[in-house]
């Protein structure tokens, strides 16, 4: 049996797929199992799989469409044969010693779940990139070790006991919750008792088709391609990603200094007077946060499709 399972879902994105599942492959820790879990895809998905020829790569595809990552990633928690579990996109990136950072902090601190710091790729065009040019940001982090709940934790950067999802079952479905069904997922966890901390490296690339335009069509796959390559014959990358999430960081710290926009006045005077009653009932302040921003359940999912220019979510 494999130690750790990895679940990515996917859907007719086969031509940034196969740069993640290199990703996992130069892993420096070997005993795992990835199940990539089509959500009723339609392209050469299961023939780029296949081309891997490796065992510990399987591939299965949904019959019916759910319009989301919470059907094909419930179905790999249920396939998954490994003690630990862990969560990656489609069209993100393991460093090389990603699983063993979080295997290692995962036993040292006898948490449940664990999550890590992570890059994000804002959209870039081929002739910036070309030009040396590396838009990254990092992802909101927590101020110590903790999970809190206001945080929103990317499922990238997890790993969990699959224990946690015997205990709690696995993600809801976005019609089921006004929060992200990632965020909670970790939310309801946190609120069973369950020992959730933060590992701070930076051992993740995301590179997330949500805030790319129409990312579903036409030739999207040339910043997944050069972020591969980048990492793979870079010596220096880390230097050279650390310095870009800097300048990007500083530069929104100095914007937001300098042009204080009202809503994030009323935003943190509501956030300081809300947090803890919100907590004392069981709810999130996400969910408060995103029934502002996108309204009612479903609704956040919804706008993410169309803005990669999928067809409206059946359910």
């Amino acid at each position: 049996m494999p130690l750790v399972s990895i679940v990515t879902a996917t859907y007719n994105r086969s031509s940034v797929l196969k740069y993640t599942i290199a990703s996992v492959l130069a892993s420096t820790f070997k005993d795992w199992e990835m199940l990539v879990i089509g959500d009723a895809c339609t392209d050469d998905t299961a023939q780029v799989v296949a081309g891997f020829n490796d065992p510990r790569i399987r591939f299965t595809n949904l019959q019916e469409n759910c319009g989301e990552q919470t059907g094909p990633n419930n179905l790999g928690f249920d396939m998954a044969r490994g003690e630990y579990i862990t969560v990656l996109n489609h069209d993100d990136f393991y460093f090389p010693e990603h699983l063993e950072s979080q295997l290692a902090y995962l036993n040292e601190s006898k948490a449940d779940l664990v999550f890590c710091a992570h890059a994000q790729a804002l959209p870039t065009s081929r002739e910036e990139l070309a030009g040396g040019k590396l838009n990254i940001r990092l992802h909101r982090l927590p101020p110590d070790n903790q999970y809190h709940p206001y945080l929103q934790v990317p499922a990238l950067g997890w790993m969990l006991k699959k224990s946690y999802i015997k205990d709690l079952g696995g993600w809801k479905f976005s019609h089921q919750t006004l929060m992200a069904p990632s965020n909670e997922f970790v939310f309801r966890g946190w609120k069973s008792g369950k020992k959730i901390l933060f590992n701070p490296r930076i051992t993740v690339l995301s590179v997330p088709s949500g805030n790319r335009k129409n990312s579903y069509h036409g030739d999207h796959d040339y910043e997944s391609e050069f972020f591969w390559n980048f990492i793979q014959t870079d010596p220096g990358f880390r230097q050279k990603l650390f310095e870009a999430i800097a300048i990007q960081q500083e530069r929104e710290r100095t914007q937001l200094a300098a042009f204080p926009s009202l809503w994030h006045s009323i935003y943190g005077q509501a956030h300081k007077v809300l947090y803890r009653p919100l907590l004392a009932m069981g709810i999130s302040p996400l969910s408060i946060s995103a029934l502002i921003e996108f309204g009612w359940r479903g609704s956040m999912i919804r706008k993410l499709r169309q803005n990669r220019g999928l067809e409206e979510n059946r359910r």
